[in-house]
C-alpha cells in the first residue's frame, strides 16, 4: 500500500466533480459547497470540498445618516456590475446586525449563508 493512500488528497476539480461532490455532501447532511475549486479525495471516494478564492467577498461601510438608500443602491450596482464583468456568478458579504441593510438584504437577493459565521485569521 502506497503510504501517501492513507492521507487525504486535495486535487482540483474537473468538470465530473461537481455533481460527486454535491452527493456526497448530501449523504453527509450537508448541503451543497459553494464555488468548489478542490476536491479532496480519500480512498478513491470524495471525501470533501474546498473553495480556494472561488467566490469574492467585499465589505462595505456607508455613512448610515448621509448615505441615502439611491446612493447605496448605486454602490451596490456598481459592486455588482464591476464582479458581472469579470464573469463571476456568486458575490458574499458581510452584514453586521446593526447594519441598516441587514432588514432588506433578502429583498435585494442576498442570502444568509445557514449557520455560518464567517471567521478571520491573520497569517
Amino acid at each position: 500500500m502506497n503510504p501517501l493512500e492513507q492521507f487525504p488528497q486535495v486535487r482540483p476539480v474537473v468538470p465530473g466533480d461537481y455533481m460527486a461532490i454535491r452527493q456526497a455532501a448530501e449523504q453527509d447532511g450537508h448541503g451543497p459547497p459553494v464555488a468548489p475549486t478542490h476536491a479532496v479525495w480519500l480512498d478513491d471516494q470524495i471525501v470533501g470540498a474546498v473553495g480556494i478564492n472561488s467566490v469574492p467577498l467585499y465589505t462595505l461601510w456607508l455613512d448610515s445618516k448621509r448615505m441615502k438608500p439611491r446612493g447605496t443602491m448605486g454602490v451596490l450596482n456598481l459592486i455588482e456590475n464591476t464582479l458581472r464583468m469579470e464573469e463571476r456568478e456568486v458575490v458574499a458579504t458581510i452584514i453586521n446586525q446593526g447594519s441598516p441593510f441587514l432588514p432588506v438584504a433578502a429583498r435585494l437577493g442576498y442570502l444568509a449563508a445557514p449557520e455560518s459565521a464567517l471567521f478571520f485569521k491573520r497569517l
